[in-house]
């Protein structure tokens, strides 16, 4: 059995890996934020009302095939829409503030741009890093696979595969603290004392 255990050893590492930095770099809690229960419950209830109408649509409008397709597409989508809803948002309220608040939200912004950078980057690596491990599997992998090049051929796939599975758990890991934290921008910006 170890051409199951050592892949599944590996790759448990790999994800432990990708989550200890997707954790530290997009935090569940973040410094800063401003919990207010008005808000959390004003969201919890655009969630529930969004998944009914979605329901509601799906089962007037669709079938069983046209869920799954509309689920992957919700899924790749989704976070790229919260994202560029956020920035939009963020520019809005920058443009609408006094001055002397401007002054203040441009800390917030940059912390705000770094966390999109970071989270845009992980999802351009995903398929960069499948192009590359492709090549590179093609190019090192001999002709034949043989008893005596066995153990070569599975060490090899292994690390060639290794760096973009950890993108994909890190992208996995970091999606919904990134946009929650992006997407809840609007209460990071601090109060101007008078």
């Amino acid at each position: 059995m170890w051409w199951l255990t050592v892949p599944l050893l590996v790759f448990y590492q790999v994800a432990r890996s990708a989550r200890r930095v997707a954790r530290r770099s997009f935090p569940r809690h973040p410094r800063g934020r401003i919990v207010d229960d008005a808000v959390l419950r004003a969201q919890r209830i655009r969630a529930w009302v969004a998944v009914a109408v979605s329901g509601g649509l799906l089962a007037v409008y669709g079938g069983v095939s046209d869920a799954f397709d509309q689920f992957v597409q919700r899924l790749y989508l989704a976070p790229w829409l919260a994202l560029a809803s956020a920035v939009l948002v963020a520019a809005a309220l920058y443009g609408i503030a006094t001055r002397q608040r401007r002054l203040l939200m441009r800390a917030h912004f940059r912390d705000g741009g770094l966390t999109v950078l970071k989270y845009v980057g992980a999802w351009l690596l995903l398929p960069a890093l499948f192009v590359g491990s492709l090549m590179a599997l093609s190019s090192v992998m001999p002709q034949t696979v043989t008893e005596d090049n066995l153990l070569f051929v599975c060490v090899a796939a292994l690390v060639i595969w290794a760096p973009f599975w950890w993108i994909v758990y890190f992208v996995c890991f970091a999606s919904g603290p990134a946009v929650r934290m992006v997407s809840a921008f609007p209460p990071f910006i601090p109060r101007c004392r008078p």
